[in-house]
């Protein structure tokens, strides 16, 4: 058969064709009536990579975050057994299990079978080049598809809220009793330092400036005392009489002239009077006088400088005993210092431990009362009118398709059962004559008889 003639015959078949496709619809038209339809509720979710945790102290470091493996994260909590426990519980989905999931097994716990029934419909899928999530499920009811899919959405975000909020409140315990311990370690530290500081008259920070000061004037006035002290020994030596203070005293210097002049004056009468002489005599008396009381006044200058060296070294020994005392002193006082730093040291480590406990408290109380996750549902599921499966659409494209197959065949087949000439190249293929000219009967009379005869 050659081509034309195929042409033809399925022009001239069309009718049979067009029942054959409209039958092949039909039927399909018929199975999509009859299949059972399934609704697909949608709820989306959007997470917020932008908000940060007001108490989270990393937030703001600059720490890598993988959105995508974050959002494949919680596409696994959606679809875990916990979410859906709290889908069945929140919705009362136990009263109408029998309606909703069919038969439950035997031998099978009744919560693990709902929860598998439940989960077998369910679909979480990534936003393309987004920070969403939609929530697909799929129930012959469309109401149900809806409901489902908003109780997961819901469920979810009270779930992510628990994940966050459940472990602050168990750390939160944890810090409180951390905290207890911390601030009585903080209190007895303290305690202990005070105790030394008054134990050792650590009054305040200028305790030891003072009394460096304080040594530093003890060693000026004992320097001080030591040179006067020698200065004295050596002005009081064993020619004290003869000593620069005790010849210089006014008293002695007039006794002394007053002697050399007597001198002078016995030397005179000398000359003119004998030593009987009664006026020789008396001024050799005068002068006996006048030495015995120079001399008694050299003793006395002698024994006042005595006493005045005698002061001096007790002034000396005096100062070097408070020196010494003073620096007696400050080495237990630097030791006792030493001390008091290390108690110092363990008060402010104390009080570190404090601060950074109570921080980290206040933060963890923080996060145990926050109201909400980055996570928000962008779309709640509405009731779908369209059923998702099975797909009207493709179904009827492909019996048309089929139908357009099967009534081609058909009549390739009818033709090729019983061939007829239908063209000029058809009677040239068959008789292998040449057609010299064509008459058309389809408006003619006979055109009747000759479609009974074929």
């Amino acid at each position: 058969m050659v081509l034309s003639d195929l042409i033809a015959a399925l022009q001239a078949r069309w009718k049979q064709q067009l029942a054959v496709l409209l039958l092949v619809l039909g039927l399909v038209a018929l199975w999509t009536a009859v299949s059972t339809k399934q609704y697909t509720g949608i709820a989306t979710l959007l997470f917020d990579d932008q908000a940060t945790d007001p108490t989270d102290a990393l937030a703001n470091t600059g720490r890598p975050f993988d959105m995508a493996q974050m959002i494949n994260t919680q596409a696994d909590i959606i679809k875990s057994d916990g979410v859906a426990r709290m889908v069945i519980e929140t919705e009362r989905l136990d009263t109408q299990a029998e309606t909703l999931f069919g038969r439950q097994p035997a031998n099978t716990d009744r919560m693990s079978w709902m929860v598998a029934a439940l989960l077998k419909n369910l679909t979480v899928e990534p936003g393309r080049s987004s920070n969403t999530l939609a929530i697909n499920y799929e129930s012959p009811d469309p109401v149900m598809a809806a409901r489902i899919a908003n109780a997961f959405a819901t469920a979810y975000s009270g779930a992510q809220l628990a994940l966050r909020v459940d472990p602050a409140k168990t750390y939160t315990k944890w810090f409180e009793e951390r905290t207890r311990d911390v601030r009585d370690k903080l209190e007895q530290a303290q305690t202990a330092l005070g105790a030394f500081q008054q134990a050792h008259g650590f009054t305040d920070e200028g305790t030891m400036a003072g009394d460096s000061s304080r040594l530093s004037e003890l060693s000026a006035q004992l320097a001080q005392a030591e040179a006067n002290s020698a200065d004295v020994r050596s002005r009081a030596g064993t020619q004290a009489a003869f000593s620069t203070d005790v010849q210089q005293t006014q008293v002695i210097q007039q006794l002394r002239a007053a002697v050399s002049g007597q001198t002078a004056k016995i030397a005179d009468m000398a000359t003119t009077l004998g030593p009987r002489h009664p006026q020789y005599v008396a001024a050799e008396s005068e002068l006996a006088a006048l030495r015995a009381r120079l001399g008694e006044e050299t003793r006395q200058a002698q024994a006042s400088l005595n006493v005045e060296r005698t002061a001096a070294d007790r002034r000396r020994a005096e100062l070097q005993g408070l020196v010494d005392a003073q620096r007696g002193r400050m080495v237990q006082q630097a030791t006792a210092r030493n001390q008091m730093l290390v108690l110092q040291r363990d008060v402010e480590s104390a009080r570190t431990a404090y601060d950074n406990v109570t921080q980290r408290l206040s933060a963890m109380r923080l996060q145990a009362e926050l109201p909400r996750t980055n996570v928000r549902q962008l779309d709640r599921a509405p009731v779908p009118l369209v059923p998702t499966s099975p797909n009207v659409r493709l179904r009827l494209l492909l019996g048309f398709v089929f139908g357009l197959i099967v009534a081609v065949a058909l009549a390739g087949w009818l033709e090729w059962m019983r061939p007829r000439t239908r063209s000029a190249d058809g009677i040239r293929d068959a008789t292998g004559a040449t057609m010299v000219e064509a008459v058309d009967f389809r408006d003619s009379s006979i055109m009747p008889m000759l479609r009974r005869a074929a």
